[in-house]
């Protein structure tokens, strides 16, 4: 299998877009409907049928209406009728679609509140299923931005657009039912313009949603503009080199462009629909003009009331029906794009399970794994063999670039290896649920995440709280002091916007070898652990580093050859092959690249 295969067939699914045909993204629209039927059922049936009914209604009264006449002018002819029965059913058609409301906008309102966050938090979901790798393409980004961009919003409007479209489908197949016992040509009059300009709004639609799925990136690269001047790392070099001139420039540039192109397809889109349902209604009206004043139908007052009636409702039915119909167009894309992105392959799913999996130590094996980044030309890994024996601490050392914390994630099942196999134990490690990795592996990384909560949550997250394994995990990370000293203790916010404090980069390094000590996990790995530490904090952690890993498989990736020296083995990575293999000692006796490290670093203490 040639170098990054897996990624390029996972990723084939969102590169289609322009691939896409208009009729694979009316059956999204439909799949997407279905999604928010499967996630609250009961509510979605009722607001069906209370649009199915409001839909009825305008035939309904049109139907009662020329009924009414024919009864008044039998009345007035001097024969027997009741026309206020025909009055009363108008009257009775009329405070029941007036009553119909409330509950569909209740049934509305639960869909909106359940079904709408029930979809996004799948799409959410997905995003941790997938292959990491699949984070290295554009086309991921691209997709997940305008599903996150569009979702909350558009998924409420799908709903709307199904709801417009069955309250003037329906009125409008009663109308033509009506007339049709009238006279067919009435009908055709009637119908036969409806169907390009159903057609020409769709495809106009499908216009806008293209036009926005290509300013994907613009509009990634404004937001990330924007988020610069409020980021409290970047704000810094703003304002110390004065970026803020070119930096807004830029960001009108690709903000404007895109919102301009924008607004100049939607308003063309809106004339077309303008033109052409104005158009449709003079053709029906001069046909159904002539066709009376032609004689070429027979027709009472009752008869022209009710084509009145029914050529007025359905002229405005049609024009709203054409709106929904672009709308389907435009959320057929979106629709089209969450459901590529669900069918992603998902190696990372949870699969439920009520068994508690104790962690077992396990040896770790590397048979012939290569792996390569999306459009890259050479390996990153290549053709690497390995095996760590349980409870040994490896380092794994080498210059940037030489793919140390690549093979790390392979490792820890974080990519998957376009060839070969990795094993833990004598199982191999795709085939192990992600359930029971998680409960094996712990890991630092040198960008590790900083969550908006307190110093007890972002230890102890999503595990619930041990009180002597919290205590232990803290002493070992040396936060005791820290943890004293600030405001609300354990419970302070770590995050100023949210009214609590930050950290130094070195206090939050030690919380974060907290947060993977507390998950007591038999596999360890620390990537540049110490990387915002100075030399004196370095030297406390190496003492406590021998704590952590003791009983656990430990994995090490670290620049700084100090550190190293507590590995019970090192490999060097050079060019993503393994070069050296042995201990510290061993290595400098060998007298290669890791030794000409060690000296050169060492010339910094002397």
């Amino acid at each position: 299998m040639s170098s990054g295969s897996n990624s390029l067939v996972a990723i084939q699914p969102l590169l289609g877009e322009s691939k896409r045909s208009l009729l694979s993204r009316v059956r999204s629209f439909i799949w997407l409907i279905g999604k928010l039927a499967e996630t609250i059922p009961l509510p979605f049936i009722c607001w069906l049928g209370m649009n199915i009914l409001q839909g009825s209604m305008p035939p309904f009264q049109i139907w009662a209406s020329g009924k009414l006449v024919n009864a008044i002018q039998v009345r007035i002819d001097g024969h027997q009728a009741n026309p206020w029965l025909w009055a009363i059913l108008m009257a009775s058609g009329l405070a029941g679609s007036r009553l119909l409301a409330p509950t569909k906008s209740w049934c509305e309102a639960a869909i909106h509140e359940q079904g709408v966050p029930a979809v996004h938090s799948r799409v959410l979901e997905r995003t941790t299923e997938v292959d990491l790798a699949l984070l290295e393409y554009q086309a991921f980004h691209d997709v997940a931005l305008r599903i996150a961009e569009q979702a909350n919003q558009t998924l409420k409007e799908t709903l709307k657009t199904l709801g417009d479209i069955l309250t003037n489908v329906i009125p409008i197949i009663g109308a033509i039912l009506i007339i049709s016992r009238i006279h067919w040509l009435l009908v055709a009059a009637l119908f036969l313009p409806l169907i390009p300009l159903l057609a020409v709004s769709l495809r106009q639609g499908d216009l806008v949603w293209s036009a926005l799925s290509k300013q994907t990136r613009d509009r990634r690269i404004a937001q990330y503009i924007a988020a610069r001047f409020s980021d409290r790392q970047a704000a810094k070099e703003i304002r110390l080199f004065g970026l803020a001139d070119e930096l807004i420039q830029r960001w009108e540039v690709h903000f404007t462009a895109t919102r301009k192109e924008m607004r100049g397809k939607i308003t063309r889109a809106f004339l077309r629909l303008q033109l052409g349902g104005t158009g449709a209604d003079v053709i029906s009206y001069a046909v159904l003009i002539w066709a009376i004043t032609g004689r070429f139908v027979h027709l009472t007052a009752a008869d022209i009331t009710v084509l009145m009636g029914a050529f007025m409702t359905i002229g405005n039915q049609s024009f709203q029906l054409q709106q929904a119909t672009l709308d389907i167009g435009k959320h057929g894309g979106f629709a089209a794009d969450v459901r590529a992105f669900l069918n992603l392959p998902a190696p990372c799913a949870v699969i439920p399970t009520s068994a508690t999996i104790p962690p077992q130590p396990l040896s770790i094996t590397l048979d012939h794994v290569s792996f390569a980044y999306p459009g890259a030309t050479a390996n990153v890994i290549d053709d690497v063999n390995l095996t760590i024996p349980v409870g040994q601490t490896l380092a794994i050392v080498g210059e940037n670039g030489a793919g140390k914390t690549t093979l790390l994630k392979l490792i820890l099942g974080l990519y998957q290896p376009d060839s070969g196999r990795i094993f833990f134990g004598d199982r191999d490690l795709q085939s192990i649920p992600i359930v029971e990795r998680q409960a094996l592996m712990a890991a630092v990384f040198q960008s590790f995440s900083r969550y908006p909560e307190s110093i007890l949550e972002n230890i102890t997250i999503p595990k619930g709280h041990d009180a002597a394994e919290l205590e232990r995990v803290i002493s070992e990370a040396g936060l005791d002091r820290m943890i004293a000293d600030v405001p609300d203790g354990i419970e302070t916010i770590l995050s100023p916007d949210l009214g609590g404090i930050d950290l130094s980069g070195g206090q939050w390094q030690r919380l974060a070898i907290a947060r993977a000590a507390y998950r007591n996990a038999t596999i360890l790995a620390l990537d540049e652990p110490t990387a915002a530490l100075d030399p004196l904090a370095e030297v406390d952690i190496f003492k406590r580093f021998a704590q952590l890993s003791d009983n656990r498989t430990t994995i090490l990736i670290s620049h700084r050859l100090g550190m190293t020296r507590l590995a019970d083995r090192i490999i060097v990575i050079e060019h993503g092959k393994i070069t050296e293999d042995g201990t510290h000692a061993q290595l400098l006796r060998n007298n290669h690249h890791y030794a000409e490290l060690w000296e050169m670093q060492s010339r910094w203490y002397r």
